[in-house]
């Protein structure tokens, strides 16, 4: 059973949007789908707390993309690689390393296998029992998740020659900011009883990452307050950066103070 959650309808629309449209935008929409981590546009099985199996928005972009790709390629019946020669031998370690990481997957819990290890099942972390390394479905999808990693980047290859690709970047990350920011401080007020569930952000938790509701700390866009946290706190510095290093203090000035504000909140 695939349910479509009221998150996904607007997100999925989005998306699809951009790929017949306006596919040149669709990098910066995986931008802003990597901090939508805690929500899922759809949801394969029950809805329930690490039952039903969730689609992130980042995987539902990176399809997209995937496509888009296939389409650039088909179009310019060739891939590029680089424009010079540091980029490509750059390109070919980052392909050594992705091949590495996928042979790894397969190889390394038979290698390894019976070691005492902390189960990646355990909801609560490092609080249960080792158990004996066995391999799992889990490395296959660490595996897939390499080769998505390494298909984004032949991506970014092809869009290497278009000079507004860094501007839509920076609008990207810009817009994932805010977004992020928006939906914190909108947890924020509803765990305060300010505001009360009004936009069913509830209904579209992705149940594979468990995510909860520490009354005293935020955690959304992201599936736990201290992923949140490093990444308001990376903002901040990224802002901090921005002032020391270019000429655009008021770009730092936000960058600083809405990455201290949305620490604040978790």
């Amino acid at each position: 059973m695939l349910t479509i959650t009221p998150f996904g309808l607007i997100f999925i629309t989005l998306g699809f949007t951009l790929l017949i449209a306006r596919p040149d935008w669709l990098l910066p929409l995986l931008f802003v789908s990597a901090v939508l981590h805690a929500f899922a546009v759809a949801i394969i099985g029950p809805a329930t707390l690490n039952v039903g199996l969730g689609i992130t928005p980042w995987l539902f972009t990176c399809s997209l993309i995937f496509i888009h790709l296939i389409a650039i390629i088909i179009r310019n019946r060739r891939i590029e690689l680089g424009i010079s020669r540091p980029v490509k031998l750059l390109f070919c370690g980052w392909m050594m390393f992705i091949g590495w990481c996928v042979l790894s997957a397969f190889t390394l819990p038979f290698i390894f296998e019976g070691t005492p290890v902390h189960p990646l099942s355990y909801l609560w972390g490092f609080d249960g029992p080792l158990k004996p390394l066995i391999w799992n479905p889990i490395s296959a999808i660490q595996a897939v998740n390499s080769i998505i990693m390494g298909m984004l980047l032949v991506y970014v290859l092809q869009l290497s020659n278009d000079i507004n690709t860094t501007k839509r970047l920076m609008s990207g990350f810009i817009t994932a900011i805010l977004v992020s920011i928006g939906i914190g401080f909108y947890q924020r007020l509803e765990l305060s009883g300010i505001v009360s569930e009004s936009l069913n952000l509830h209904q579209s938790l992705n149940p594979s990452y468990a995510p909860g509701v520490n009354p005293q700390r935020t955690n959304w866009p992201f599936s736990e307050a201290s992923y949140a946290s490093v990444w308001y706190a990376g903002v901040s510095t990224g802002g901090s950066a921005i002032y020391l290093f270019t000429s655009r203090p008021w770009l730092s000035i936000f960058f600083f103070i809405v990455g201290l504000f949305g620490l604040y909140t978790t």
